[in-house]
Parts: C-alpha cells; structure tokens; sequence
C-alpha cells in the first residue's frame, strides 16, 4: 500500500487505543516472485517476515493490500505461517471496540466501492470494507453491479499492458456510469491500475484505500 493509506492506517488504529509496531526489518511479501517463476525468492521473504514479525508478542499482523494478504495467507505453502494471526485492515477496524464518541466525519458524497479479485476469491471476505465504510455518516455507498477483474492481476499490467487494459475497460465504464467522487479499492495494483485509465480517460475520480 502507498504511504498515505498506510498512515492513514496507523492513525485509525491508534485512535483506537492500538499500540502499532512497524518492524524495520521486514519485507516484501514476495507476491511478485511467487507470481513469477521465483518460489526459492518468495520463500526467503517468508522466511524475513516470520522472524521479523515473530517473538514480538503481536496480537495481530495487519495488511492493507489483499494481494499482499492473499501472499501472507499462503505462508504454511513457503515454509511456516506467521506466527501472530492475520487480518485485513478494515475487518480488524470494524471488529475492534470503537471507544464511546468516536466515529468519523460526514462524507456528503458517492463512494464506489471496488472489491478486488484477491479480496473476493482468494481471501474469501468481500464485505470487509463496506462495514467500515458505512460507519461514515451521509455517505452513499455504491457497489459493482457486475464485478469484474480489474486486469492488473499482480505483475499481468506490466507483461501484458494491452490485454491488461481490454480487461480493464468494463470496470472504468461500470464507474463512469455511476460518477462517484471517490473509487475505494483495497488492493494497491488495481488502484494503480484503475488510476491510470482514469487519468486518461480525464476523469476527476479520486482513487483511495477504504481507511482512507
């Protein structure tokens, strides 16, 4: 995830009552090199994050981007799962007890909610953002009514970009028909990838991680 929506994160949780530890020894979750031809790669990334997120008595470790939690989820296949449990980030918010007052600002705007392949199929927890975002106040709240693979699909937009975008354009005219203000995804390569054709579409639609 980029760096605003991870402090976002940081922030939301604290405001929570969360301590956050962000281990300056870890590593990419070696997605990419799973998805490449590269096991022995992904293997020893596994291998960094479970002794950088080990022996740190964690209640939890917390992913932003599905793509990188789907990799996470697949730790026992590389070796060993991670020793605190895992969990996506707008799942961990809702569940958690909000302390008595606190919920966020009105939003008088149209929210599109993107759910990502990952989030859908290989985590299996399509509703996690939207109870989040429904806790905010005057939000109108739109869902997919076909959703559809967005065409990023890892590492796919950057080997095959042409066929990346024909499967991309579905998705860009499902927005353009709904007009939101904001398009929510919760994994970071389809928000890359839907921002792109959207700037070049010249459409003013802001692209955001839900905690954002």
């Amino acid at each position: 995830a980029d760096r605003q929506a991870l402090d976002t994160a940081i922030h939301l949780l604290n405001r929570l009552g969360l301590e956050v530890q962000v281990p300056a020894d870890q590593a990419c979750c070696g997605a990419l090199q799973q998805h490449n031809g590269d096991p022995g790669g992904a293997a020893a990334l596994a291998a960094r994050n479970r002794a950088a997120f080990g022996g740190r008595g964690l209640d939890a470790v917390i992913y932003l981007a599905s793509g990188c939690g789907t990799q996470l989820h697949d730790y026992p296949q590389l070796g060993g799962a991670l020793a605190p449990p895992l969990f996506d980030v707008s799942r961990f918010l809702c569940d958690r007890p909000w302390p008595a007052g606190l919920q966020p600002a009105a939003f008088e705007g149209r929210v599109l909610l993107h759910t990502p392949c990952s989030q859908r199929h290989a985590i299996g927890q399509p509703d996690a953002a939207m109870a989040l975002l429904q806790r905010i106040p005057g939000i109108d709240l739109r869902t997919f009514a076909e959703p559809s693979c967005c065409g990023a699909g890892g590492a796919y937009l950057l080997i095959h970009p042409k066929m990346a975008d024909r499967l991309r354009q579905p998705t860009l005219d499902a927005i353009a028909a709904t007009a939101p203000d904001i398009l929510a995804t919760s994994n970071t390569g389809c928000a890359m990838h839907l921002a792109a054709g959207l700037r070049q579409a010249g459409s003013s639609v802001q692209v955001l991680h839900p905690v954002e």
